[in-house]
């Protein structure tokens, strides 16, 4: 997905501007959807403001995601990262916690969403108890 969001930000930008041409739509929604159908492979999406993405796709990815919550509200972290700069800043539980907490609200999921709900609880435990250093 690392690799959409060049994309979908040239795109924001040159609509914003009023710079964005028909050619160029054409080709960067091509792109686009290129890329996001090699992503079904992996059950990751988004981008849907330029293509269309099936809503069951959606919520089978919202379904899986929810079913790896943790009892603490927490979201189990799965899988093994390749490259460190899709990283993204996610280096424990609570910062995917936060991510996915966000994706859902992007979602228009509501905040009173039991999954949301936990989830934020996740996040303000962290708060509240802070980590230790170590040096």
């Amino acid at each position: 997905m690392a690799l959409l969001a060049p994309n979908i930000y040239i795109l924001q930008y040159l609509k914003n501007t009023q710079q964005l041409t028909p050619a160029i739509m054409e080709k960067a929604t091509n792109f686009l959807t290129s890329g996001y159908q090699r992503q079904l492979n992996y059950k990751h999406s988004d981008a849907k403001s330029f293509i269309h993405i099936d809503p069951n796709n959606i919520e089978q990815s919202k379904t899986w995601l929810e079913s790896k919550q943790r009892e603490n509200g927490c979201f189990q972290q799965l899988g093994k990262l390749f490259n460190n700069r899709m990283k993204g800043g996610v280096s424990d539980e609570v910062t995917l916690s936060a991510y996915i907490t966000a994706a859902f609200l992007e979602t228009n999921m509501s905040a009173n969403d039991p999954v949301v709900k936990n989830s934020l609880s996740c996040l303000k435990e962290s708060i509240a108890t802070p980590a230790t250093l170590t040096l």
